[in-house]
């Protein structure tokens, strides 16, 4: 989950992707509950892929066909 968040291929990216996943399940688990920590986290992942697909430090590469 990690890398899909910070980027696939970017080790700086992974880290920081870990620690938003995590920081986000902690804290809904602390403050909402915690039976909806892996929904935040996955929606985050969804949301991630949805919105940015190369992850926050992937690079876009396009193909000249």
């Amino acid at each position: 989950g990690a890398a899909v968040v910070g980027g696939v291929g970017v080790r700086p990216g992974a880290v920081v992707g870990g620690i938003l996943l995590g920081l986000a399940g902690v804290l809904t688990a602390g403050f909402i509950s915690s039976q909806m920590r892996d929904f935040v986290v996955f929606a985050l992942l969804i949301a991630t892929l949805i919105i940015k697909p190369s992850g926050l430090f992937g690079r876009d590469i396009r193909d000249k066909v």
